[in-house]
């Protein structure tokens, strides 16, 4: 229990990591495209930004040329968000040794989704938190209910950087329910994006369009100089995607979420069928449903 910081979800437990770990004269290294929360604390901390880009590989390399007596922090995110790609628990823990007079945050709260749960190896290293929550795969993102779990004295710090008092009891005792509950369709939902992430992903690379290794509940994918039409034709049908339109090393992409039931997942593939204008082949699209699974 001394080594777990509840707070009120993810964001409120990156909060206290840039409270606790940045501020003027500090440095934040951060792979890009980012979870754009991450760089907002860090600038409301007063830190300095270090952008590294993070395309087909995980950049350990580069991260570690950039370590230096000012950073304070190393923030990442895997599965990544917006991309969906991963850190292996290798690079994690070589990660915490390169940056072992710093503070390395992984933000794992699309875990469930992944081949990995990296989330032990914060009992290993003293400098490791890992951040996870129930607003993703619990379903319980009103609820604002996150944790982070690193070392007992690192846990102490982060309680004292933010609210006394950051969740509400009736957000507890339904997160405590969820946990307990025996019906409530966690492996289930899991189990439905696991398999039909690959008939999204698969869809998409047959369509023309690069997409990367997403390990998260969704699908990242690069529409170029159709991204708008796209958009727009999917919302014209009721179906929202993410665009990154502001940001310029991702403002061509999508990122597009898997439901994991079924009737849901017909339904976006229809819309992007339309969208796309590609014909319905209602028994080709069986048959890679049942390839895969």
């Amino acid at each position: 229990a001394e080594q777990v910081v509840v707070t009120a979800g993810a964001d409120d437990a990156l909060d206290r990591c840039c409270r606790a770990f940045l501020g003027s004269g500090k440095e934040m290294i951060l792979p890009v495209p980012e979870f754009e929360m991450q760089r907002r604390y860090g600038e409301i901390a007063g830190a300095s930004i270090v952008s590294v880009r993070w395309k087909d590989q995980f950049p350990m390399e580069e991260i570690a040329r950039k370590v230096s007596p000012a950073t304070g922090a190393i923030f990442i995110t895997s599965p990544n968000n917006p991309t969906g790609q991963t850190i292996t628990a290798t690079e994690l823990s070589t990660l915490a040794k390169v940056a072992r007079n710093s503070v390395v945050v992984l933000d794992h709260v699309y875990a469930e989704y992944a081949d990995q749960d990296l989330t032990t190896m914060a009992l290993e290293c003293d400098n490791l938190i890992v951040i996870r929550t129930f607003s993703k795969a619990w379903g319980l993102a009103g609820c604002r209910v996150g944790y982070a779990v690193t070392s007992a004295s690192t846990a102490r710090i982060l309680t004292s950087a933010g609210s006394p008092y950051p969740v509400s009891g009736l957000s507890l005792a339904l997160t405590e329910r969820r946990l307990l509950s025996k019906d409530s369709g966690f492996q289930e939902h899991i189990n439905g994006v696991l398999r039909l992430r690959p008939i999204l992903n698969t869809y998409l690379v047959n369509q023309g369009f690069e997409t990367t290794d997403s390990q998260g509940n969704f699908v990242f994918a690069d529409f170029a100089g159709q991204v708008d039409s796209v958009q727009q034709r999917l919302a014209d049908q009721g179906v929202l995607v993410r665009r990154f339109a502001k940001r310029p090393e991702i403002q061509t992409h999508l990122r597009i979420t898997v439901p994991g039931d079924q009737q849901s997942f017909d339904r976006l593939m229809a819309a992007l069928h339309c969208a796309l204008g590609t014909p319905v082949n209602i028994e080709q699209e069986r048959s890679n449903k049942e390839h895969i699974t």
